[in-house]
């Protein structure tokens, strides 16, 4: 959010928190990280749900580390959302492990501003010894105006982690003929990669059949896939010309060669890096995946760290739209070919700083294959809090 705007109230501040995150968060604690008087980022992670102390402690001493790492700053206001409520005889939800937080963030050097409760049935203070034994109420929260002095450009969509992940809804109809195309292609693309090996230099004649490897027949829709064949051997061209399309009006043929290309881990990776960058980028991408196939070591490849968040930072509109294009795919994409897509579009949360987003496709990639190396990857990478280094460059 670029707009400055001064909350003077707890619950105006509260009011302000999901515009700083991009959505409403379920059972998480929020860290708004301040460099002086302005916040300089938030970050989400899911609450612990470990009841153990020494759980808490190792939790606690991650998540310090994580913030720490943003740069110049000085000050931290966490602020817990939970379903749990407020009043109870253990009192405020999560006191314990919010207290600890504390005593971390002090212990490092980083001051606390104030520690704060959105419970399911009030909020408060963790550090005001006012707050009432209800908590106030949420209604006050609700009812700031503050939001109003953000402009409407300004203003950040707003929705649960549920409707992040949520798909749309595709016929079967859709899906099966989709489905078609896909073997249709893989098949022409065996075919062609077989006339290749036989003469690299010549063209393949398109009607006629010149090898026991040839598809069947030359149908209009083997005629179809050669020519989708030729045109994704520019793979970073056609990727690009993905973007021009509105992904709710992407055409099935497109939809297609786009989950095929995704099977393969080493275009993956060119589709994956080329919608979170630009073009150049998926023009080296591609170059190193000639590189490793030819032998060389994946640590000596100019591009291998950017898959891990090392890097400058991508572009956020490209990565939005992929988004949508990715979730689009997954629509219509056979069940079995849809781990590489969920992948993908846990990976691009992951890189806007949407960690439980991308917990959530990850667990649906691996509740299809439970031994998809790519979502194994991410999934260490959730599970160790690791964020990519852009996230912990400052944006002034």
């Amino acid at each position: 959010m670029k707009t400055i705007v001064k909350a003077s109230t707890p619950q105006d501040f509260l009011a302000l928190v999901p515009q700083l995150v991009g959505f409403e968060s379920e059972e998480s604690i929020v860290f708004v990280a301040f460099r002086g008087k302005r916040s300089i980022g938030a970050m989400r992670y899911d609450l612990p749900v470990h009841e153990t102390s020494s759980a808490h402690r190792r939790i606690a001493t991650s998540l310090v580390g994580i913030v720490s790492k943003l740069p110049d700053v000085d000050a931290v206001l966490p602020v817990v959302y939970t379903a749990q409520p407020f009043a109870g005889e253990r009192g405020m939800p999560n006191d314990g492990f919010v207290r600890l937080l504390v005593d971390r963030f002090e212990f490092s050097g980083i001051g606390v501003k104030d520690a704060l409760c959105v419970a399911g049935d009030g909020w408060g203070s963790y550090l005001d010894e006012s707050t009432p034994p209800g908590g106030h109420p949420l209604a006050a929260i609700r009812d700031s105006r503050i939001g109003e002095a953000i402009p409407a450009d300004d203003r950040r969509p707003l929705g649960s982690v549920e409707e992040w992940v949520s798909l749309p809804t595709v016929d079967l109809a859709v899906s099966e003929r989709v489905a078609r195309r896909i073997a249709t292609l893989a098949e022409v693309l065996h075919w062609l990669r077989a006339e290749r090996r036989r003469d690299p230099h010549a063209a393949i004649p398109i009607g006629t059949n010149r090898s026991d490897s040839a598809p069947s027949s030359l149908g209009d829709a083997q005629i179809e896939a050669v020519l989708d064949a030729y045109l994704l051997d520019d793979l970073p061209y056609f990727v690009e010309m993905v973007f021009q399309c509105d992904p709710a009006e992407l055409p099935d043929r497109t939809a297609a060669m786009l989950i095929h290309v995704a099977q393969s881990p080493a275009l993956r990776d060119v589709l994956l890096m080329q919608w979170a960058f630009d073009r150049e980028t998926g023009d080296r991408v591609l170059d190193d995946a000639v590189r490793f196939t030819a032998g060389e070591d994946a640590g000596a490849l100019d591009t291998s760290s950017l898959m891990m968040g090392e890097g400058p930072r991508p572009d956020t509109d490209r990565i939005e739209s992929a988004i949508l294009i990715a979730k689009s795919l997954v629509s219509r994409a056979p069940r079995a070919q849809r781990p590489p897509l969920l992948s993908i579009l846990a990976w691009l949360n992951w890189a806007l700083g949407r960690s439980s987003v991308a917990g959530r496709f990850v667990d649906a990639s691996k509740a299809i294959d439970p031994h998809y190396g790519f979502a194994e990857i991410i999934e260490t990478m959730l599970g160790r809090g690791m964020l990519p280094e852009w996230a912990f460059e400052s944006r002034q």
